[in-house]
C-alpha cells in the first residue's frame, strides 16, 4: 500500500526559549511534517522564510526529516518566532514576532505551485498560515483540506471556511 502524501502550507516559526537560550523548530505547519515523518508518511512543506537563523533553523530540520520545501518563498527580513518561558514546568508565551515576514507577504501561487500541490492526497492548513486571501484557490484543486482552526476561531470565521471548503461542520465548543 502506498503510504499518504500531505503537504502543509503555511507557519514556520520557531520557539525561542528565554531560560534555556535555545529555539525549537515548529509551526502548525512543520509540526505537521514532523508527525508525517514519524509515522513513514511523505510530506512536504510550502510556506514562507525569512533570512535568519531562525529561518535556518527551520529549514535544517526539514532537511534533516527529509521534507521538501523546494517551493517555499524566501524573504529578507525576520522569520516568525515566539518567546518562551517556563513556569513550573508549563511552556508561558511571553511574544511573538506575529509571523515576521509571513504577514508581510501574500503567497502569489503559480500554476507550477499548483501543479505540484495536486500531487499530495491531502492539503493541511491553519489560521496561522496568512493564507485567508488564497483559500479559494486552493480549494479549487479538488484535495482535501484539513484546517486547523486552533481555539482561536469566531463562528463568522468559521461559516466563511465552510462555505469554500464545502463542509459540513459541527464545532465543538471546549
Amino acid at each position: 500500500m502506498r503510504q499518504p502524501r500531505i503537504i502543509a502550507i503555511g507557519d514556520a516559526v520557531c520557539d525561542k526559549y528565554l531560560s534555556r537560550g535555545k529555539m525549537y523548530p515548529g509551526g502548525q505547519c512543520v509540526n505537521t511534517c514532523a508527525y508525517a515523518h514519524m509515522n513513514n508518511a511523505e510530506s512536504a512543506f510550502l510556506g514562507k522564510f525569512g533570512n535568519d537563523e531562525v529561518a535556518e533553523c527551520i529549514q535544517a530540520a526539514l532537511k534533516n526529516m527529509n521534507v521538501d520545501f523546494s517551493h517555499s518563498r524566501n524573504y529578507e527580513g525576520e522569520n516568525g518566532f515566539a518567546c518562551v518561558t517556563l513556569n513550573q514546568g508549563d511552556r508561558v508565551f511571553v511574544g511573538s514576532n506575529h509571523g515576521g515576514v509571513a504577514k508581510e507577504y501574500p503567497y502569489d501561487f503559480t500554476q507550477e505551485d499548483f501543479s505540484y500541490i495536486r500531487k499530495f492526497d491531502l492539503i493541511y492548513t491553519n489560521l496561522n498560515a496568512y493564507i485567508d486571501d488564497d483559500i479559494e484557490e486552493i480549494a479549487s484543486l479538488g484535495l482535501p483540506v484539513a484546517f486547523d482552526f486552533s481555539n482561536r476561531w469566531t463562528d463568522e470565521y468559521l461559516k466563511k471556511f465552510v462555505r469554500i471548503l464545502k463542509w459540513q461542520c459541527f464545532p465543538v465548543h471546549i
